[in-house]
């Protein structure tokens, strides 16, 4: 029987990094292709890409921290910054429940540039959230997650050694009605324009 958990948790870890992985697929698709139907107007365009990976975090009883991954697209237009954004935690632990969640945002931002090269954004916005506890009772594939909207509040701390590549910490935090998150992640960010 403990063989047998060992390998349901390493099929459903490599089940979410799919299910990750097509998130991220379907986002860069999804951004691209808004990208050139709105270049036509010649006002929205692709500013900058940013991926990360950090700690993450939440506010159930079982939560210790796990791995974060953060990535985001964004275009400006005037001084706004309209961004979708993937975020997610996974914790596995080998003596309690495996918790895992993602979500999908779009949000509204502003820039404040601090000194020369040191940029700070700050986001707000609307998402789709899922989370997932994994006690070992149920079977991975009967234990769907738990889906809800959820009010993201991130910001970007960001230095430019470069004119378009950046490198800063990404703190976020997603309240919603399941399990509020945390993570904090480094993040590498190439603006376009």
């Amino acid at each position: 029987m403990m063989l047998s958990n060992c390998y349901m948790k390493q099929f459903k870890y490599l089940n979410m990094k799919l299910l990750y992985f097509r998130l991220v697929v379907l986002i860069t698709c999804l951004s691209f292709s808004l990208n050139i139907v709105m270049a036509q107007d010649n006002k929205l365009k692709l500013h900058a890409v940013s991926i990360g990976v950090g700690i993450a975090s939440s506010s159930s009883n079982t939560a210790d921290g796990g791995l974060g991954l953060n990535m985001d697209f964004s275009t400006i237009i005037n001084k706004h910054i309209i961004s979708f954004n993937f975020n997610s935690g996974v914790k596995l632990n080998s003596d309690g429940p495996d918790e895992d969640f993602y979500e999908l945002n779009l949000t509204y931002g502003r820039k404040w540039f601090l000194v020369q090269n040191l940029i700070l954004e700050g986001h707000l916005g609307i998402g789709y959230f899922a989370y997932d506890l994994d006690t070992g009772n149920i079977p991975f594939f009967i234990n769907l997650p738990e889906t809800t909207i959820g009010f993201p509040i991130r910001v970007k701390l960001i230095y430019y050694p470069l004119k378009s590549f950046g490198v800063g910490i990404n703190p976020n935090v997603n309240f919603n009605s399941i399990n509020n998150t945390y993570s904090a992640n480094f993040i590498i960010q190439y603006n376009f324009n």
